[in-house]
Parts: C-alpha cells; sequence; structure tokens
C-alpha cells in the first residue's frame, strides 16, 4: 500500500516538472513532452479517482493438476476503460495473480489463471485484488473484495497410464480378452495361471453318452472385486502413481468394478477425488494381501505389520511375508519364494 502510494506520488511529480519544464524553457522537446503527459495524466486521474464496482459471481473452482482456469468479472461502473488491469486471488497458502489484459467499454472480462507451480490440494480464497495501472505502470490503483471461494486442483490427468492399467486389470483379473495386455505399465503380483483357478466339473451326463469323462469349464465366481491397492512413500514416484491411480479411479472404474484403496495413514475405502487432492502423505501400513490384489508401489523403505503378513523393505526389493510364502516385488515385476 504504501509503495504504491509513493509511486503515484512520484508520477505525480514528475508531470508537475514536465509542465514546469515546458513552460520555463519553451522549446520543442519541453512541449513535446507536455502534449504526451497530460493526456496520460488525464487518464490516470480518472482510473485513481473515479469510483469502480467490479462484482464477481462466487463459485467453487475444481481443476486437474497443471490447468488454467479463468473467472468472468463485471463492471457497472460508467468508467470502462481500463488499460491495464490485473487481479489477485488472495488466501490461506494462495496467492495467485492473473495475466494482465485491457478492458475497452465492456461490462464483462474474462481473467485467466496459470496453475502450472502449484500443487494439488484444497486453496481457500478470502479476497480478490483488482489492481488497476496505466501502460507503463506509473500510476496503479488496488480495491479489494471479500469472497468466499474454494478452489480444488486435483492431481493430475495421465489418460495414457491409466487406460494400459484398465487393460491390463480386465484382461488378467476379469478374463475379459477384448482387452489386449499392454505392457507399458506394469503391475505387481500378477501370477500365472495355476491349475485350480478354473474349477473342472466332470458333465455326467454328458459322460455316460461317451467313453471318457467330460469336463465342463465353470468361471471362477471370486467372493470379492480384485482390490487395486496404491502402496508408496512420500517422494517423487508418489505424485506420479497417485496421478495414474486417480485417472483410473475417475475416467475407468466408474462403476466400481474394482474395489480401490489407499494405503496412507488411514486406509481410504474408495477414495474420492477430493480425499486424493487434499491427500499429503503415506504411511507404512497395510493390510492383509489377498490373491486378487494389485500394487502399484514404487520401492521405497516401507514397513508394516498386519495379523497374516509383514511388510519390509530389504536390498531395495519389496518383502511381503506371509504364514505360507514370502513375496519379493522388485523392478515391476512379482517372483514368489517358496
Amino acid at each position: 500500500m504504501i509503495k504504491r502510494y509513493v509511486s503515484n506520488s512520484l508520477a505525480l511529480l514528475f508531470v508537475v516538472f514536465i509542465a514546469v519544464y515546458a513552460l520555463v524553457f519553451n522549446n520543442v522537446v519541453g512541449w513535446t513532452a507536455f502534449f504526451f503527459v497530460v493526456p496520460l495524466s488525464i487518464v490516470c486521474f480518472f482510473m485513481v479517482s473515479v469510483p469502480y464496482i467490479f462484482t464477481l459471481q462466487a463459485k467453487d473452482i475444481n481443476i486437474n493438476q497443471g490447468e488454467a482456469f479463468s473467472l468472468t468479472f463485471n463492471t457497472k461502473s460508467k468508467w470502462r476503460w481500463y488499460p491495464f488491469i490485473t487481479t489477485k486471488l488472495v488466501g490461506k497458502d494462495i496467492q495467485l495473480r492473473s495475466k494482465p489484459t485491457s478492458i475497452f467499454f465492456s461490462e464483462q472480462s474474462d481473467f485467466e489463471y496459470d496453475t502450472q507451480n502449484m500443487t494439488r490440494g484444497v486453496y481457500a480464497i478470502t479476497e480478490i485484488q483488482v489492481i488497476l495501472s496505466d501502460p507503463f505502470s506509473i500510476l496503479s490503483r488496488e480495491m479489494s473484495y471479500p469472497v468466499d471461494i474454494e478452489l480444488v486442483i486435483y492431481p493430475e490427468k495421465r489418460m495414457f497410464e491409466a487406460e494400459s492399467l484398465h487393460q491390463n486389470l480386465m484382461y488378467y483379473f476379469l478374463g475379459d480378452h477384448q482387452f489386449a495386455p499392454n505392457e507399458t505399465f506394469n503391475l505387481n503380483h500378477i501370477r500365472d495361471y495355476v491349475p485350480g483357478d478354473l474349477p473342472n466339473r466332470i458333465d455326467w451326463k454328458l459322460s455316460s453318452k461317451k467313453q471318457n469323462l467330460q469336463y465342463r469349464v465353470y468361471d471362477l465366481e471370486m467372493p470379492f472385486p480384485p482390490r487395486l491397492v496404491l502402496l508408496a512413500q512420500e517422494h517423487e514416484t508418489f505424485e506420479y502413481l497417485l496421478s495414474v491411480f486417480y485417472t483410473f479411479e475417475t475416467e475407468f472404474n466408474q462403476n466400481n468394478a474394482f474395489d480401490t484403496k489407499i494405503v496412507a495413514s488411514d486406509i481410504y475405502e474408495l477414495p474420492s477425488a477430493r480425499t486424493m487432492a487434499k491427500l499429503k502423505s503415506v504411511a507404512s501400513l497395510h493390510y492383509d494381501f489377498e490373491e486378487s490384489d494389485v500394487i502399484m508401489s514404487p520401492i521405497s523403505d516401507v514397513r508394516g505389520e498386519t495379523k497374516n503378513s509383514t511388510v519390509s523393505t530389504i536390498d531395495n526389493h519389496l518383502v511381503i511375508k506371509h504364514k505360507d510364502r514370502v513375496d519379493v516385488l522388485h523392478n515391476w515385476e512379482d517372483e514368489v519364494v517358496q
């Protein structure tokens, strides 16, 4: 505020100096500067003195990480010429400035905000500042308006990886061969077929008409849908996995074909998009692993213990010790050690 007053005062002194110079020395340079500065001063005078009324319909903003958004401002002022105007969203942990724009005799104007440098999360915007200035930023005026807007930045969308993940899940776990397996994005804890997975039943009625026993193959009825588990620590890989998980959940798992979990300080059952936007850290917790679990896991310092299994890391390998076996996960491959 003080800086703006000082700047405006210096600009006024500069205009007075030009006027005195032109009148005293009466030369071409002085009068050229005078006729250039006086119209600009008149415009700036209206800018800093005429009352302005800006209105904004407060609404919550939901975007993905890295996306830009815009807000529409209305003005009911009679003076509608703003050569250089910017706005700033202010709140706790946020100060977001819009790109500068100009308004010429218009009642509405859109201001665009870039969020490339912002992290995912939920931000409360409590104030909007409207900053008016001349094209050279000699004079400026700032007005503040209280607002109540919630800005939610969800994780980044990664459609390619999420689609690859969906194809693998549909192929390996639901047996839908319309989806070819995609090895671009691999999964842990996917195992090959083991005899007995698809129970064979003797069809006695058909076998009575044949010399050999005839079998009827039944589809395996799973007691619960496959679980997709995000197991990670707070490092750079976590943000990548979370964005893949978020895209899969919102774009490909809308019918809840897969039970999804995030292993964090609390285990989130069916995590919402808002939960994934607010998630700050991931703790070393886990639960009993089942055969149908799918683990998206970077190798990190993970330790935990449950009723039937323990989780730890040995030589940069994720080791899951069950009662009857040990699973070693490394390099996005699953290896079972008997």
